[in-house]
């Protein structure tokens, strides 16, 4: 799964630097304590953006002294301003506390073309993420898009069957099953019982089984609509037995 992205961590890695060559400049031009504008413009937002961009994605603990440095010099400033010198001392540190634990991290570089199909999940999917009230199936999308991104097929198999799951409990709801045999929860029965439950239903359907008066037009053209609709679901032949008119 994608919680690492080379770019923003560069290029908060590069800001940083920049921010301690010009800590160092004003420093070397005798200029002792910081600026509020710097200390709010440059500094704090900075270490800020560091903060989350590097050391949290990598969850990077060894830099915590580092941080206590700066914090303690930023919750000081309204009543001892810090000196440039300080400043720079304290980010050198927490770059190079932040450099050394990261050149330790590994990560699996995903092809190019498999991240296009992480970015375009919402769009992808919307039928089921959005239009079909099924959001909590987006973490089983994501980990499906995930398994196949770096070739765990099998596990991609596993997520988009949980997916399907999803589909097929809800359509045993709407189909009015909450049990099967025993008794046992439809939350808890396995595929083929939940499917042999959903069958029983279409077949009643099909036959319009219980109806003791003979269908409207209206209820006869609904009836065929949604047998077909289920039949299609469920792969059965989509034979609808005729009813007395």
């Amino acid at each position: 799964m994608i919680n690492f992205e080379l770019g923003p961590f560069w290029d908060t890695v590069q800001q940083l630097k920049r921010d301690i060559e010009y800590a160092g400049i004003l420093a070397s031009q005798n200029k002792q304590t910081a600026a509020s504008e710097e200390h709010h413009r440059f500094f704090q937002n900075t270490v800020s953006r560091f903060i989350d961009e590097c050391l949290k994605k990598l969850e990077i603990r060894e830099a915590d002294t580092a941080l206590w440095k700066i914090n303690g010099l930023f919750q000081m400033y309204w009543q001892k301003q810090y000196t440039y010198e300080d400043m720079k001392i304290a980010l050198e540190r927490l770059l190079e506390d932040a450099i050394i634990v990261a050149m330790g991290q590994q990560f699996f570089h995903y092809p190019r073309e498999m991240t296009k199909l992480f970015f375009s999940i919402d769009v992808d999917w919307s039928t089921v993420i959005a239009n079909t009230g099924f959001p909590s199936a987006r973490r089983e999308i994501v980990s499906g898009i995930d398994c196949y991104a770096f070739g765990d097929y099998s596990g991609c198999i596993f997520h988009m069957l949980r997916i399907a799951e999803t589909g097929l409990r809800a359509m045993a709801h709407e189909r009015g099953v909450r049990t099967v045999k025993r008794n046992k929860p439809i939350e808890y029965a396995m595929w083929g019982e939940v499917i042999g439950a959903v069958h029983g239903t279409i077949d009643d359907l099909r036959t319009a089984k219980g109806n003791t008066k003979p269908l409207t037009a209206k209820k006869r053209e609904n009836r065929e609509i949604a047998v077909e609709f289920y039949s299609t679901i469920m792969g059965d032949p989509l034979t609808i037995e005729p009813q007395p008119v």
